[in-house]
């Protein structure tokens, strides 16, 4: 379970225990989980794909302007808006 906290936090949940399993900080938009992966975008400009089960960054990109709207995942490419531009990123030989 997901958890996305108004001091710019996004952190899992042990749905049985209640116990944060992992934290990330610099979110502005709401969280996508595709896969194993959980995208995020940044009040730094840059969006994240994060393993879901560990919490550990994947990847980063910087696309300018903070990326206030949530990702949407298709196929190998991630789309999301900012306060510049609306944006892609595609990670070749990367699954979501």
């Amino acid at each position: 379970m997901l958890n996305v906290a108004s001091d710019g936090t996004v952190s899992a949940i042990d749905a049985a225990t209640g116990a944060t399993r992992w934290w990330r900080v610099a979110v502005a938009s709401s969280p996508t989980v595709a896969g194993a992966a959980v995208y995020v975008g940044g009040s730094d400009e840059r969006l994240r794909a994060i393993d879901g089960a560990t919490g550990r960054e994947r990847w980063r990109v910087r696309l300018g302007g903070v990326l206030v709207s949530s990702p949407a995942v298709h196929g190998e490419s991630v789309y999301l808006g900012g306060t510049q531009r609306a944006g892609r990123s595609r990670r070749p030989g990367f699954s979501p």
